[in-house]
């Protein structure tokens, strides 16, 4: 029963540390929209894509570790 409550403490765990995935993807995307609308610059509208790419990356990388290990825990 060791192992269990490690894969399970485990599991908790790394559902806690991939809301912080999910809080940085929701910064990037904020970011992306901060540039898109006030960017004045070249360089500044530059940013809008790899910062939206970043985003969403984080995002579906979050939420996908999020809700598979939120399934294992039950």
């Amino acid at each position: 029963m060791e192992i269990l409550k490690l894969a399970l403490e485990w599991a908790k765990f790394e559902v806690f540390s991939t809301r912080f995935f999910i809080f940085f993807s929701i910064l990037f995307l904020t970011a992306s929209i901060g540039f898109w609308q006030l960017g004045k610059t070249d360089l500044a509208n530059a940013y809008v894509i790899p910062n939206l790419v970043a985003g969403l990356l984080f995002m579906t990388l979050g939420l996908g570790l999020f809700f598979t290990n939120k399934s294992r825990i039950t």
